[in-house]
């Protein structure tokens, strides 16, 4: 292309004064010229990126096979160098993303431990709530249980007085006007023996009423139980005074406890006073203090006891009434006409504590 346009050029240059034409050797001088140029730069590019060895090595003409051995080569090179180049990129591509799949899964662990732990303190609200709730629903149910049992026991009190209000009302022996509580270490005051050896029963009380409602005092009703009791005392048959003696060391119903433990008095029951002295002892006041009074009617010591009276208290009121009965047992009973029993238990025994204690 070069040697064409050099052709073309100098056609139409004038020619100058006296010079002559060109000739046709100098053209292809020309171009042969700028042929070993080319080459000559092209074998220098070549031997600049083969190395030192290949300098030693003939520069090839171009067109010839060395010429194109050489071109291969060359690109042979170019890949590799390309090949190398994405294998580095995709190297550090790999670890980018390994990086990043590893901060994801941190991240995700993150999450998940936060999520069970939030997940673990719920489950622990809603057990200790569920726990709660359970433990109010015992309350509750014990309210409930306690409200039955005392609208039982105001039934069963509305009931005996109504069967007592029924009954015909009999004289009650007189009693001595100057009798009263007796003080610690004195002898009862002088009282004299029923002929029978127990109290007179009220008119209209039969036997065999009298063991209907002894047999009353088994029943799993807690309101027959207390009209029997009631009733028993004011029938004054000592054949219920063993009965009811049992109630006051056995029965859960503190109530019914306090009614039998009046009943004794009522019957001025001797073979019952070590029950009663163990019922001092009991955990509610209201059996303590009708204890307390029942031994007061059948032997006149008054033991001194307070609805707010502790167990030291009781203690020692017990131990003082123990020491009373033991000293004028014989005398309290031959006034009362109630002879001592082989059966009968012995003194100091504790009786009942009618559930145990509470200080």
């Amino acid at each position: 292309m070069t040697s064409s346009r050099y052709a073309r050029e100098s056609k139409d240059a004038p020619r100058a004064a006296g010079a002559p034409p060109p000739s046709p050797g100098r053209r292809l001088r020309v171009l042969t010229l700028l042929l070993a140029l080319y080459a000559a730069g092209a074998a220098t590019m070549a031997l600049m990126r083969g190395g030192g060895s290949e300098s030693k090595a003939a520069v090839p003409t171009p067109g010839t096979d060395s010429w194109n051995a050489a071109l291969d080569e060359q690109a042979r090179r170019i890949r590799g160098e390309v090949k190398e180049d994405v294998a580095k990129e995709r190297h550090v591509s790999e670890e980018r993303v390994a990086r990043a799949v590893k901060q994801v899964e941190d991240a995700r662990d993150g999450w998940k431990a936060a999520v069970e732990s939030g997940v673990k303190r719920a489950d622990d609200v809603v057990r200790n709530a569920a726990v709660r709730a359970d433990e109010m629903d015992g309350k509750i149910e014990d309210v409930q249980r306690t409200t039955s049992e005392m609208r039982a026991g105001v039934d069963g009190l509305r009931l005996a007085v109504k069967e007592l209000q029924a009954r015909p009302v009999g004289v009650a022996p007189a009693s001595s006007p100057s009798a009263g509580p007796v003080k610690p270490g004195e002898p009862p005051p002088d009282k004299p023996p029923a002929a029978s050896g127990e109290p007179a029963a009220p008119a209209g009380i039969t036997k065999e009423a009298v063991r209907e409602k002894i047999a009353d005092l088994s029943n799993p009703e807690t309101k027959k139980v207390y009209s029997a009791a009631v009733f028993l005392g004011k029938a004054g048959d000592l054949e219920a005074a063993e009965p009811l003696a049992k109630l006051v060391r056995e029965h859960k119903d503190y109530m019914v406890r306090m009614t039998a433990a009046t009943a004794l008095g009522q019957l001025k029951a001797c073979d019952a006073v070590p029950t009663l002295l163990g019922a001092f002892l009991d955990k509610q006041a209201s059996v303590f203090l009708a204890a307390a009074q029942a031994f007061a009617q059948i032997t006149g010591f008054d033991a001194g006891l307070a609805g707010d009276s502790r167990l030291r208290s009781r203690e020692d009121a017990k131990s003082k009434a123990l020491q009373y009965w033991a000293a004028h047992e014989a005398e309290i009973r031959e006034k009362l006409g109630q002879p001592k029993s082989a059966s009968a238990p012995s003194e100091g025994g504790s009786g009942g504590s009618g559930g145990g204690d509470s200080k």
